[in-house]
């Protein structure tokens, strides 16, 4: 009668060991799943979309083949060349700026 204790100890022991593999393979599962969301969610920021200039004044540079101007208009708004866009270095452009291609960014202007 003791052995059969014995093996039955055995087998829920190895009824555990399973349950517990099994358990930790879905929790492996869930955080290989939540890492691959926040490695999407943190990649690197898009080209932000280019803006065509509706009037644009003074040339003071070139950037890629491209005049840079110290002010343009867009829509109803004048905006003054503020930075470049560096290839691959890409941010997300606040709510007052616009930028042309390739990569020019322009500021809205103080009232």
């Amino acid at each position: 009668m003791e052995t059969y204790y014995i093996i039955l100890l055995w087998v829920g022991l190895l009824l555990l060991f399973w349950g517990l593999s099994k358990g930790l393979a879905e929790v492996e599962a869930s955080i290989e799943l939540n890492l691959e969301r926040a490695e999407r969610a943190t990649s690197k920021p898009t080209m932000p979309d280019f803006d065509k200039p509706d009037a644009v004044a003074d040339v003071i540079g070139q950037y890629m083949n491209t005049p840079i101007y110290r002010k343009v208009t867009i829509g109803p708004m004048e905006y003054h060349f503020d930075r470049i866009l560096m290839p691959g270095d890409y941010q997300p452009l606040a709510s007052n700026e616009r930028s042309i291609e390739p990569g020019i960014v322009y500021v809205a202007a103080a009232c």
